[in-house]
């Protein structure tokens, strides 16, 4: 049974040996007593600290974030890319499709759409002058006296004027002569009675429709409207 130990190689020995079993060196009085062993106190545990953040993790998480970046940058510059040809390219049909219709209009129509133009129509011809009592001749009227109804009928022969008028509320055929002169567009006539004596006198206009201006009586100088109307 081993009481001791060697001073040498640490191994157990008997307390009489002389030398060492094991490493064989002269053991003497050197030789050291077992001695018993002390208990030892169980060690605490402690939790693992964290690990610092791996260096490479960082990195990589900064290469994607660059990653994508990068290509949101480069999908943005192909979609600018993309309209602006889009729009050239649109430019350019529209510059072609108004050449085209350019063209279009400066072409000649065909022999069928000539020969089915209509000719433009010749200009009207002036009217012919109007044909009133200052051409001559005999011409009917018809109008107002004072605001009565009347006909009359004039000859001119060479500015000398002569005719008739009556008043239409009266019966029969009971007409008053007249007889004057036409001087240009200025009528002048009287009115006559059986006796030849003038009872009133009409100063007048003529145009190319009618007569108008004012009758005069002889006696009272009273004034009244002429409005006539050739027929």
């Amino acid at each position: 049974m081993a009481n001791g130990f060697c001073p040498y190689c640490g191994q157990p020995v008997n307390a009489s040996s002389t030398f060492c079993p094991n490493c064989g060196n002269a053991l003497g009085e050197a030789t050291q007593p077992v001695q018993p062993m002390e208990p030892q106190p169980a060690a605490s545990w402690q939790p693992n600290p964290t690990p610092p953040p791996a260096q490479g993790k960082n990195q990589s998480t900064l290469f994607i974030i660059l990653g994508v970046l990068t290509g949101m940058v480069l999908s943005m510059l192909a979609i600018a890319a993309f309209w602006i040809f889009s729009d050239e390219k649109r430019d350019s049909a529209t510059a072609d499709s108004t050449v085209v219709v350019a063209d279009t209009i400066v072409q000649s129509p065909p022999a069928e759409t000539l020969a089915e133009t209509p000719e433009p129509a010749a200009p009207a011809a002036p009217a012919a002058p109007a044909v009133t009592l200052r051409s001559g001749g005999e011409f009917r009227y018809s109008g107002t006296i004072a605001g009565q109804r009347v006909v009359m009928t004039l000859v001119n022969n060479g500015g000398e004027v002569t005719g008739s008028y009556r008043y239409t509320k009266f019966s029969g055929d009971d007409r008053l002569a007249l007889v004057g002169t036409l001087t240009g567009a200025k009528l002048e006539l009287y009115e006559v009675n059986e006796d030849g004596e003038s009872t009133g006198y009409i100063s007048a206009r003529l145009s190319d429709t009618g007569i108008s201006g004012k009758f005069t009586k002889t006696e009272s100088g009273k004034q009244f409207n002429v409005y006539l109307t050739q027929q």
